[in-house]
């Protein structure tokens, strides 16, 4: 639980101090929520 819990610390300390990744995570989300992806 613990190396989870710091996983989770590290991913929100990338996404409010690391500009590159806020844009890439934040990019990528929105690709995946509003574009639709071919179904196999």
């Amino acid at each position: 639980m613990t190396a989870l819990l710091q996983d989770d610390t590290e991913l929100f300390k990338q996404f409010m101090d690391n500009e590159g990744f806020w844009r890439w995570l934040t990019d990528t989300v929105f690709d995946l929520t509003y574009h639709e992806r071919p179904t196999a």
